[in-house]
């Protein structure tokens, strides 16, 4: 999804492939408990306190916005990477994410954004049986687009 936004915005590109793109951040069921943490932590953050961080998902694959397959496959999918990333020692990944990027997520509009991608082809493979993002949803974005398209 971050290069369908980059080329909503940056016109220099001429093409755009997405895979598998992730659209919905937040849960439905999960925002009576994840928007009070967030403001919660944004106060304290007001007052001077770092921000809570802990790891995008956790041992049973979930996450507190319940994004990304949480709770199920695609969130075990995401923990099991995530682990093997940190035990191989990759210089630059780092296994912790603010709470405030839940709130940055639960803010972003992707969709809304894509429907400004004009003028350029555009590869989109969606996977059938896809346990992070939704397929339907990912299909849906695929026929918003008002450009030359490809669907795999």
């Amino acid at each position: 999804m971050v290069s369908g936004c980059c080329a909503a915005i940056d016109r220099r590109a001429q093409g755009l492939v997405m895979v598998c793109p992730l659209f919905s951040f937040v849960r439905p069921d999960k925002r009576k408990t994840l928007f009070p943490q967030l403001i919660r932590d944004r106060v304290s953050r007001m007052r001077g306190n770092e921000s809570f961080t802990l790891q995008p998902f956790n041992a049973k694959g979930e996450n507190p916005a319940g994004m990304g397959g949480s709770g199920g496959l695609g969130g075990m999918e995401a923990y099991n990477l995530m682990q093997s990333a940190t035990k191989l020692g990759h210089p630059d990944f780092r296994n912790r994410i603010t709470l405030q990027t839940y709130y940055k997520l639960a803010v972003a509009r992707p969709k809304e954004l894509l429907k400004m991608v004009e003028g350029m082809p555009v590869l989109m493979v969606i996977r059938e049986l896809d346990d992070i993002s939704s397929p339907e949803e990912q299909k849906e974005a695929f026929d918003s687009l008002n450009t030359p398209k490809t669907m795999y």
